[in-house]
């Protein structure tokens, strides 16, 4: 399972190429992860792994993201 890192700002095509494929990396105005954001890495990247192989694991705290329904 890839890791995802969100930092604050834009970002712009050429500089997305430079980062390593294997790191999910976001960029939103307050650099945290939020509802929106975990989404698309759950629809991403989470969603695809966990079908093919249930021996992934997800450690996740009471953050208010991951209480929402959609994430469950």
């Amino acid at each position: 399972m890839k890791p995802a890192i969100v930092f604050r700002g834009n970002i712009l095509s050429l500089e997305r190429a430079e980062y390593d494929r294997e790191v999910d990396v976001y960029f939103q105005s307050s650099a945290s992860m939020d509802n929106v954001l975990n989404m698309q890495w759950v629809s991403g990247d989470i969603d695809s792994r966990i079908r093919k192989s249930r021996d992934e694991v997800i450690f996740a705290d009471n953050v208010a993201f991951q209480q929402d329904n959609d994430f469950h």
